[in-house]
């Protein structure tokens, strides 16, 4: 069952950091790309 949420600010990061768990993503791991000159996906 799909599920479409449209939000903003502080309410969308908190959102994608916990849809990112779900995907095996941790934040160390974007922070890493960051600091080593990759592009960070958000």
């Amino acid at each position: 069952l799909p599920v479409t949420l449209e939000l903003k600010d502080f309410l969308a990061v908190v959102f994608q950091h916990e849809i990112d768990h779900l995907d095996g993503i941790l934040f160390i791991d974007k922070v890493t790309s960051f600091t080593h000159g990759g592009d960070v996906e958000v």
